[in-house]
């Protein structure tokens, strides 16, 4: 039953029965004026079930149930407009309701009856709902059926007296609120008045100005009357969606408000609709108005937990209908709320105004609320012009609890808006000088709290450990992320104070789409630099509205470029005509000297080649920081041959974030669009600005040149890089590439697959370059554009590279050795401009170990082991020279006599030893090999036959002959991995495999 709830205030109210909780359909009527209420949708039953009870939802439980003589109806879940119904057959159909207090349903002045129908066959004579005896000459209360396709009612008749038929034609399987108010106060004329979809459609006499007090049982579904004297029932083929009697005749508000609850559910149209949002917000819709004729309702709570009531501006016409989604009302932890309330209802209402009622005040039922607070002080009713509450309202006036209602007045609520309750829990984790609720030390966030919400409310808070929440509010005060730590946010960002983000350290976002963050607070991000002005590095702005000259401010205008991909070309973002001096001299940039679209402004995405500064330190400022999807334009280019660099496609973009990029997860979301690599300026930091070079990465890895920092797997935060375009198109960075590794520009990332060696070319003037060669399962052995980079010449002193074809390559990546490949010879280009002593050396290798590494130098015919220990291999040039054939960097699997590899594939299969069954094979002399068996073989068991075969399936072998050994000579052979398959004389067979060289 539910409860009935006195309002506690001192308000104005319109009407003394506004004080009384309206619980009934729409919040109209309570227990003691709605005397039933049947819901198919409370019907908790499968489909096509039989319904035996109905249950009464009014409060009066005036249950209807199988009375034993007819049918029962059964349940569909799918009849009005996709609703549930109870559904009747037109047989012997029916439901009733046995009254042991029958004045309940008779006796009445007033009375009002309302209907979710519908027919599939409405020109047949069927009945909805009967109060009526089945013996001529027994007087009935009332019956509501369906007559020649016309709705039709009868109140206190006898026969066919009293009577009213409505002229409007009813269409099969089409649904309708079907309704009737009894009114014997009125004229005898107007005492019966009957409604389609809440219009008047017929106006009638009755000769009482009572209902007739008869204790003849209610019946549902059927209609009687009489032929000869003779009783016949008509059955509803048809359904029920729902089914309301007031003991009143509810005025023109009240029928208004009720018309719109059932069309909101049922999805029927009506004249009079206030309420627009049934698709959405369509549950348990109430409302409070007064219409055309000053009739009104103050008070509505329906059968749900929110009450509003009192408005203080009611007039003619006007009405506030609220409704909500359907779910649940239960407290849920969320960051979709304002401030530091991280838990609220997940129950959202929708308000649809006509008019303006004025302030109202509100309750909540707490009682059925699991978690709630029983202090008022915990609870904001938020309210929002969006379903995402974060930038909601926040109103807390009046809040008070009586016996679980909580209440606020004066509350506001416009047309769209939509609300909910907010509560405060330790779902929150606070810093108001000291933090509270967190895992981490003295309840700072901890590294895993997806959950939460941090809300900052007082200065000098810090980030000490990385951490990871689920959205970040700074309400007043500033956050500071400590250098080298991170704070990942998994949704959004409100900022009203300030945020810092120290060099090296990380502010992540991992939601995904576009920016959804808030707040007019202020984010300084800091990266350090070059501190020396004759050295470069390459900029990207974390945040928007970087103004050049105000972040760079140290630096000659002059020096800093941009670079337009689709000339080739250096150039300015400034707006054409800006004036400025340059280290004193006045300068003005024409419209030939920059790029479209220049303002001063560091556009997102895009690369800055800036010189150092003093400190090296710049610091990013804005009240917006770069997340979620951003995309930048790249192009192919022909530059006119006036350039100091080889190819045409170059394009100078960055790192938006103020986090790290995961260089892999950018080359996976922007497959096809860029080849060879990701290329670092590498600028060593001299005075000489000739002396720089570039790193680089790609899936083969990463390699370093001036700085020995080699490129690992990630774009640091602030840090600009080329690419080269395939095609004139876009690149997309989001949310998924960002990592907390940010602690310098170049980091490395997991590939359990790759095989890599990096080597370098040094020379006694302390000069440097680097290539690598890597070994994958998705690499070829033409171009691949992830494991492949051209070798991109910045430094004129000094170039080192592999060849893919006659083409240098910083970094190179080939199909595993053991992949059918038993070495691999690749040629090596060098170019120095430098004389006297240089070397050159493996500088690290990662899961090589089962590789034999050799440089060549076949100038001097000289082969060196450089795999033992990381050796290098020194040699004097007497003058500058470039060359592509003296030196070979060779790759060999090293000899081992083992099992067969899994790994391995030559197109042959391979067959596990029997210890039983072991053979060996003996290296004798360099083409010599002997196959005998193994020491444990049954000395009576011999060799039937040995074949050989080359990885490409090739026999290169065979010998029938019994034998205990074979002798090879492999002198013509080439140098590869071959085979053995031996099989011995009782059928058993064994395979190994041997390499030459």
């Amino acid at each position: 039953m539910n409860q009935i709830y006195v309002i506690l205030l001192c308000v104005t109210t319109f009407i003394t029965n506004s004080l009384v909780a309206q619980t009934g359909p729409g919040g109209v009527g309570n227990s003691s004026s709605l005397i039933l209420w049947l819901k198919a949708d409370d019907l908790t039953l499968d489909h096509n079930d039989e319904v035996n009870t109905w249950y009464d939802v009014s409060g009066n439980a005036y249950n209807a149930s199988d009375q034993g003589i007819f049918d029962n109806p059964y349940f569909s879940n799918n009849y009005i407009n996709s609703g549930p119904a109870v559904r009747f057959d037109g047989i012997v159909d029916e439901l009733g309701i046995s009254l042991s207090a029958s004045s309940l349903f008779g006796g009445n002045t007033q009375m009002s009856f309302f209907n979710v129908v519908k027919s599939d066959d409405a020109s047949d004579h069927q009945g909805i709902l009967r109060k009526a005896g089945s013996i001529v000459g027994i007087e009935s209360a009332y019956s509501l059926y369906i007559q020649d396709s016309k709705f039709t009612a009868q109140f206190n008749y006898t026969g066919s007296s009293n009577k009213v038929q409505s002229s409007v034609t009813l269409n099969d399987n089409q649904e309708y609120i079907l309704g009737a108010v009894y009114n014997g106060n009125l004229t005898q004329s107007n005492r019966s008045t009957l409604y389609i979809d809440g219009t008047s459609t017929a106006v009638g006499s009755v000769d009482n100005t009572s209902m007739v007090n008869t204790g003849v049982d209610i019946t549902i579904g059927s209609h009687v009357n009489f032929s000869l004297g003779l009783p016949v029932y008509r059955y509803l083929n048809g359904g029920i969606g729902e089914m309301i009697i007031y003991n009143n005749a509810l005025n023109l508000a009240e029928r208004t408000i009720v018309n719109n609850y059932l069309s909101s559910k049922h999805g029927i149209a009506i004249t009079d609709d206030y309420y627009s949002y049934d698709n959405t917000h369509g549950e348990n819709v109430i409302g409070i108005g007064q219409a055309s004729d000053g009739s009104n309702n103050t008070s509505a709570q329906g059968s749900g937990i929110f009450k509003m009531y009192t408005p203080d501006d009611l007039d003619n016409g006007e009405y506030l209908f609220v409704g909500h989604n359907e779910l649940e009302a239960e407290l849920i932890d969320t960051c979709d709320s304002p401030g530091e309330y991280s838990t609220r209802l997940a129950r959202i209402w929708k308000v649809n105004e006509t008019g303006d009622v004025g302030e109202i005040a509100v309750d909540f039922d707490l009682s059925s609320i699991s978690g709630a607070s029983s202090s008022s002080s915990d609870y904001a009713l938020i309210i929002s012009s969006t379903e995402d509450f974060k930038n909601a309202v926040m109103h807390v006036d009046g809040a008070s609890i009586n016996s679980n209602t909580l209440t606020f007045t004066n509350v506001s609520l416009d047309d769209g808006d939509y609300f909910t309750l907010a509560m405060l829990s330790t779902n929150t984790i606070k810093w108001d000088g000291s933090w509270a609720n967190g895992s981490g030390t003295s309840g700072a966030p901890g590294s895993n709290e997806t959950d939460k919400k941090v809300y900052i409310d007082a200065a000098n808070a810090q980030i000490n450990s990385d951490a990871l929440c689920g959205c970040l509010v700074v309400n007043s005060g500033d956050l500071t992320i400590a250098s080298g730590k991170s704070l990942t946010v998994e949704n959004t960002i409100h900022n009203d104070g300030t945020i810092e983000v120290e060099n090296s350290s990380s502010l992540i976002q991992s939601h995904e789409g576009d920016n959804e963050n808030t707040g007019s607070g202020n984010y300084i991000i800091y990266k350090t630099g070059h501190s020396s002005t004759s050295a470069f590095n390459i900029w990207s702005s974390p945040v928007d509205s970087t103004e050049l000259m105000e972040t760079f401010s140290s630096s000659n205008p002059c020096d800093m470029y941009v670079f337009k991909p689709a000339e080739q070309l250096w150039s300015y973002d400034f707006e054409a005509g800006y004036s400025t001096t340059c280290n004193g001299n006045n300068v003005t940039f024409t419209s030939s000297y920059v790029i479209d679209g220049g303002d001063g402004v560091m556009d997102i995405g895009r690369g800055y080649f800036i010189p150092g500064a003093a400190g090296g330190t710049r610091q990013f400022n804005s009240t917006n920081v770069n997340n979620g999807d951003i995309s930048i334009n790249v192009y192919t280019g022909n530059h006119s041959g006036d350039t100091s660099w080889t190819g045409y496609d170059w394009n100078l973009i960055g790192n938006p974030y103020p986090s790290a990029v995961d260089i892999e997860e950018f080359w996976t979301e922007n497959a096809g669009k860029i080849r060879g690599g990701v290329y670092f300026w590498d600028d060593e930091g001299t005075t000489s600005y000739d002396s720089a070079d570039y790193a680089c990465y790609n899936s083969s890895g990463g390699i370093s040149n001036n700085s020995n920092i080699t490129p690992n797997g990630h774009i640091a935060s602030c840090q600009g890089v080329w690419v080269i375009a395939n095609s004139n198109t876009t690149l997309n960075f989001t949310n998924a590439m960002r990592s907390s590794t940010n602690d310098q520009f170049f980091k490395r990332s997991n590939n359990d697959d790759r095989v890599q060696t990096w080597f370098s070319l040094n020379n006694e003037a302390g000069l440097k370059n680097q290539l690598l060669i890597a070994f994958s399962n998705n690499a070829t052995l033409g171009y691949d554009m992830n494991y492949d980079a051209v070798k991109e010449e910045g430094n004129p002193s000094i170039a080192f590279g592999s060849l893919l074809d006659t083409f240098a390559m910083a970094i190179q990546g080939f199909p595993h050795i053991y992949n059918g490949v038993d070495n691999k010879e690749i040629g090596l280009y060098f170019r120095t401009e430098n004389t006297g002593d240089h070397s050159i050396q493996l500088d690290m290798s990662v899961a090589a170990q089962h590789l034999d590494i050799y440089l060549e130098d076949k100038y001097l015919n000289k082969t060196v082991k450089l795999s033992e220990g990381n050796g290098e291999y020194h040699f004097t040039v007497n003058q500058p020279m470039s060359s592509k054939d003296r030196f070979s960097i060779k790759f060999t699997k090293k000899i081992q006599e083992e099992e067969s590899d899994p790994d391995l594939n030559v197109g042959i299969e391979d067959i596990n030893s029997s210890y039983d069954h072991d053979f060996t094979i003996i290296g004798e002399g360099m083409y010599q090999f002997k196959i005998a068996k193994g020491s444990n073989n049954n000395p009576e068991v011999n060799f039937e036959s040995v074949s050989v075969y080359a990885v490409d399936g090739t026999q290169t072998f065979l010998s029938e002959k019994t034998a205990d050994n074979y002798q090879l000579n492999t002198s013509d052979w080439s140098s590869s991995l071959y085979i053995v398959i031996a099989q011995f004389e009782d059928g058993h067979t064994t395979s190994k495999r041997f390499y030459t060289h």
